[in-house]
């Protein structure tokens, strides 16, 4: 083996030695990473969190009441995000927030992808609600 493949060989160990470290770390305890958070993510976290309950029901795995969970949840963190949507200068939702959602000093102010996701969850909540309650969504 040449020295630079050595050099190679031994850079990508070296990595795949901090990838493991990292994740695993990361995996014995879930609160250890403390960098910004993507608001935009928190969209699809609500859909999926839809979807999945109302799969959940169809599969009969459990009895326990998933859908209804699952709005009230999706409920909680729109109105936070509308909360911070009232609240801020900017009328807006930013690209990053800290833990809990306290500023993040290396965000954006506003984002079009935050705003976007969160109206995509606000449509897959009314189109949850009304399906379990029998109704046309969209109402005609």
């Amino acid at each position: 083996m040449t020295a630079k493949e050595n050099q190679k060989s031994s850079c990508c160990l070296d990595r795949f030695a901090l990838t493991t470290f990292y994740f695993s770390s990361y995996l014995m305890n879930c609160r250890s990473f403390e960098g910004p958070e993507w608001v935009w993510l928190t969209g699809y976290y609500i859909r999926s969190r839809l979807i999945m309950s109302q799969r959940l029901v169809k599969l009969d795995l459990t009895n326990e009441p998933k859908v209804p969970q699952a709005i009230r949840e999706s409920q909680e963190i729109l109105l936070r995000l509308n909360n911070h949507i009232r609240y801020s200068p900017w009328r807006s939702l930013p690209e990053l927030t800290q833990v809990n959602g306290e500023y993040c000093h290396a965000s954006c102010h506003s984002q079009a992808w935050s705003i976007g996701t969160a109206i995509e969850a606000v449509y897959d909540l009314l189109e949850t609600n009304a399906r379990r309650k029998g109704l046309e969504f969209p109402p005609a």
